[in-house]
């Protein structure tokens, strides 16, 4: 659990309904103040305009061809980092390519360690 006057807030983008679940329930354990889980990219974009996360987890693929490319770039425009969580190998899609520099977590994942990872990089 964090001990902080201001809560971290954190996106979460996940078309898996029970994955999404899962991980924003650890976070709001973890002490996060969780925008989200929301499945598409305009949700989410629709989320950050009127309220900019400190950090975010985006699902890669949502489902068909669709992806949370749009979501990244808007997130890369306001300095907010971001992790991407996908079921590819890290240097498997373009969009992984294109933001070399964020972690990649391979699905299955493990929530608490996300939450962990999340808080030591806002540390």
């Amino acid at each position: 659990m964090r001990d902080s006057a201001k809560k971290t807030s954190v996106l979460v983008v996940e078309d898996e309904i029970i994955v999404g679940l899962d991980v924003a329930m650890t976070l709001e354990d973890y002490g996060f103040v969780v925008q989200g889980p929301f499945k598409t990219s305009d949700a989410a974009l629709e989320s950050i305009k009127d309220q900019k996360p400190d950090f975010a987890v985006l699902d890669l693929n949502l489902g068909g061809d669709k992806t949370s490319e749009a979501v990244a770039q808007k997130l890369t425009e306001l300095n907010c980092p971001f992790y991407f969580l996908t079921g590819y190998g890290a240097s498997s899609h373009p969009v992984i390519e294109k933001y070399s520099s964020v972690k990649c977590l391979t699905k299955p994942i493990d929530p608490r360690r996300v939450a962990k990872m999340i808080d030591v990089a806002m540390a």
